[in-house]
């Protein structure tokens, strides 16, 4: 699988046993406001589709035409959000724009590599690796990369 080693190393943080791991996954907390409404909303958008992959992996009713249909919400909106994300930031003359398109097109390129109509969504180990690493990358890129940003973008006081 594509995703192999780094979501090996992610992995061990997601197991149903432990609701209070898992749950935090995919959550918002104000720690994660980038201080723009429109951003912090797709965000949190983002993080109830990813939601729905986790839930998708705990159900009893899996079909493979769900699995595509919640990854493939995810990969247009996030698309979607990156667009509207780095028009902010241009509108903003953050001067790390172009550092940061490459980020999320590195990202798109990574998930678009991905087989999904052969993936094995059955498999709940495979599905803790997926869920893992797209969790694990969008919250340590809106903590990491994001943040940076966020004098540049912000609609609201701090």
């Amino acid at each position: 699988l594509i995703i192999g080693v780094l979501s090996e190393m992610m992995a061990s943080t997601l197991d149903t046993r432990d609701t209070e791991k898992s749950a935090a996954l995919f959550a918002w907390s104000q720690k994660l406001t980038v201080y723009n409404k429109t951003i912090d909303d797709q965000h949190k958008k983002l993080l109830k589709i990813g939601k729905r992959l986790q839930d998708f992996r705990n159900s009893d009713r899996k079909t493979q035409r769900d699995f595509l249909a919640i990854v493939s919400e995810l990969k247009d909106y996030t698309v979607y959000h990156f667009e509207c994300e780095e028009k902010i930031m241009e509108d903003g003359d953050y001067t790390g724009l172009e550092k940061h398109k490459k980020i999320h097109s590195n990202f798109v390129a990574q998930v678009s590599g991905i087989d999904f109509n052969s993936f094995d969504y059955e498999n709940k180990e495979e599905l803790k690796k997926l869920i893992v690493f797209l969790s694990k990358w969008v919250l340590q890129h809106i903590r990491n990369e994001d943040f940076k940003y966020t004098s540049f973008v912000a609609d609201v006081k701090k």
